[in-house]
């Protein structure tokens, strides 16, 4: 019986433990729960502060990159590619007939001179 008696105070002291809330700092006394709050309390706002600056960075960051470079979506990077590989057919397209333009020009320099 007396294993039972100390089974059931663990489960009652288990029981109010979880229970209890914290004491608002006006009615605590204990003066070092209260720095500990504080410092508690700080600690949570330097890192909150600390995640704020770390995304308003990377906000930043993005949207330069945006203006500065023209990040653009997936289509509009097909449709740049293509724009791209038609003009670099027309100058291909252009360098030939200048080779060819050349070439005539050259033969006909060495009919006329023989």
């Amino acid at each position: 019986m007396a294993l039972q008696e100390i089974i059931d105070k663990v489960k009652e002291m288990r029981a109010n433990k979880e229970s209890k809330e914290e004491i608002p700092d006006d009615v605590t006394r204990d003066k070092q729960l209260r720095s500990l709050r504080r410092m508690r309390r700080v600690q949570n706002e330097e890192t909150e502060k600390e995640r704020l600056t770390k995304e308003v960075a990377e906000f930043n960051l993005a949207r330069t990159r945006r203006h500065m470079f023209g990040i653009k979506s997936d289509l509009e990077k097909k449709i740049e590619v293509k724009k791209f590989s038609l003009l670099k057919g027309q100058v291909d397209i252009m360098k030939g007939k200048k080779k060819k333009a050349v070439e005539q020009k050259m033969s006909f320099l060495e009919k006329s001179n023989l």
